[in-house]
């Protein structure tokens, strides 16, 4: 006779949900919820850890650890249309959450687990537009919460102290965050909004830095490099003539491996070179394309940075200015989300 306990009980529970979840493709986020809420209870138990456990009832562990984290920020609150909320985190918050979060017809329980790392508020408004039929399916929720994600990580990092911009610049040198048009939901996850904030061209054009335009940050006579990519050349001629200068050459950075694209898979990027007023010839010429491994996404090389130097050495941190900065730079002014002082 099977010995009955209630650990064998509960692993009982979980096995057949299991086998449940394998033999259905319908209903399977009412036994993801459950399966989520009967493994939170075995853990609480200490009725087995981990991949040991999920081997034992037979779910995966990766199944078995989302619906436990889905479970654990969203309680279980059925109605007769199976509808779900999120429980207030305490009794006082009670009647905000019900009016902020009231229950979600529709939404599946993948919604649920891809919204559930994010901030509270995040997650409610992007759960809320889910059920109200504002994303066309699934990968275009997922696309909304990895932006949502990014977005808030970056609010984050902009709470910190900037540094100032002050007086004027010989030497600029900028990576835009351009936009880009995709064309398909595998166009908005690929584009570079899924790793950091962008902007329209025309934003970039009438950028101010601590309330100055380019044009006046920039010295009469000065020069100016501009990152862009194969696609936006005629944009950031634009934008390069609307900070104030004008267009002289290019010098392209050689990725040494192939990226993503539409016509080509794209190995390069470009910079514009372009000056004001009476600006002198480089001391120095680096040749036209740059060699170097490509990094996280967007990241250029610090070499480059480097051969600038070379180009124009008399010139000291407070006459050179590198916009859109990623990082510290002890020798340079630098401006951007990411740029704060040491």
């Amino acid at each position: 006779m099977k010995n009955s306990t209630p650990r064998n009980e509960l692993i009982d529970e979980l096995k057949t949900l299991g086998i449940q979840l394998v033999a259905t493709e319908k209903n399977r986020d009412d036994l993801l919820w459950k399966i989520g809420n009967k493994w939170n209870e075995a853990q609480r138990l200490e009725y087995g850890k981990g991949k040991v456990l999920a081997e034992e009832i037979g779910i995966p562990y990766q199944t078995c650890r989302d619906a436990a984290f889905v479970v654990k920020k969203y309680q279980r609150v059925y109605d007769d249309s199976c509808r779900v909320t999120r429980q207030p985190a305490d009794a006082a918050q009670a009647n905000e959450a019900a009016e902020k979060t009231k229950p979600k017809p529709n939404v599946s329980f993948a919604a649920f687990r891809d919204a559930a790392p994010l901030k509270d508020d995040s997650a409610d408004e992007l759960l809320n537009a889910y059920a109200n039929g504002e994303f066309e399916n699934q990968k275009d929720f997922r696309t909304a919460v990895a932006r949502r994600k990014l977005s808030d990580k970056h609010a984050m990092k902009a709470t910190t102290t900037e540094i100032k911009v002050e007086g004027s610049y010989s030497i600029i040198y900028a990576d835009p965050p351009w936009s880009f048009k995709t064309f398909s939901v595998l166009g908005k996850e690929l584009s570079a909004d899924q790793h950091y904030p962008v902007m329209e061209t025309e934003k970039i054009a009438d950028l101010m830095v601590n309330g100055r335009h380019i044009t006046e940050i920039a010295e009469n006579d000065a020069c100016l490099f501009l990152w862009c990519t194969s696609s936006n050349v005629p944009f950031a001629l634009d934008v390069m003539n609307a900070w104030g200068f004008t267009f002289k050459t290019t010098l392209t950075w050689d990725k040494m491996r192939p990226g993503t694209g539409y016509i080509a898979l794209n190995e390069h990027e470009t910079i514009l070179y372009g000056t004001r007023g009476d600006w002198a010839m480089p001391e120095w010429k680096p040749r036209s394309v740059f060699h170097y491994q490509r990094g996280e996404h967007s990241a250029k090389p610090p070499e480059i940075r480097e051969a600038i130097d070379r180009m124009f050495p008399k010139y000291q941190k407070h006459q050179k200015l590198e916009l859109f900065c990623r990082e510290y730079v002890p020798d340079w002014t630098t401006w951007g989300y990411e740029a704060k002082a040491p």
